[in-house]
């Protein structure tokens, strides 16, 4: 059971990252998403309960708005764009990815600290897909959390 002010920090629609990561390989050829991925997973489970949440939502949407990949075609870049062009910063939907982020990783926590199995890389990849190709559908779909095979995340 969730907290209730962390509850009250990520609602809206928020995307089930590792869903979207797990049933999709990688959408471009080098990941891009590590910094992001990593970043919210060492740190978002270690300060749950300090109410330190609002600025570890600020660090990830700033490292969102900086974020870019290049996009290869027989090992030559072709093109680069950017996180700043897709439809999350549009009408007041900036906060959407970087909740989705944050409430993946508390969903997720126990699997992402199971290190015996070796179950933890699998989640950490698949929310790292999860992250890239919310990004990339972002320059393509308007409202990608209402797309149809999209998995929302419910936090209570």
């Amino acid at each position: 059971m969730a907290n209730l002010s962390i509850v009250a920090m990520v609602t809206g629609p928020l995307i089930d990252l590792i869903a979207l990561g797990h049933k999709s390989s990688a959408p471009t050829s080098k990941p891009f998403a590590d910094p992001i991925a990593s970043m919210a997973t060492a740190v978002v489970h270690r300060h749950l309960e300090s109410g330190e949440l609002v600025g570890i939502r600020a660090c990830i949407k700033h490292n969102l708005e900086s974020l870019s990949w290049r996009n290869f075609v027989f090992g030559f870049p072709i093109s680069t764009d950017r996180y700043a062009d897709g439809s999350f910063n549009l009408d007041g939907r900036d906060l959407i990815l970087p909740n989705s982020i944050i409430a993946s990783v508390i969903k997720y926590r126990d699997p992402l600290n199971e290190h015996s199995t070796g179950l933890a890389p699998i989640i950490y990849i698949e929310l790292r897909r999860g992250i890239e190709w919310a990004c990339v559908r972002s320059l393509y779909e308007s409202h990608l959390e209402s797309t149809q095979g999209i998995k929302l995340l419910s936090m209570e």
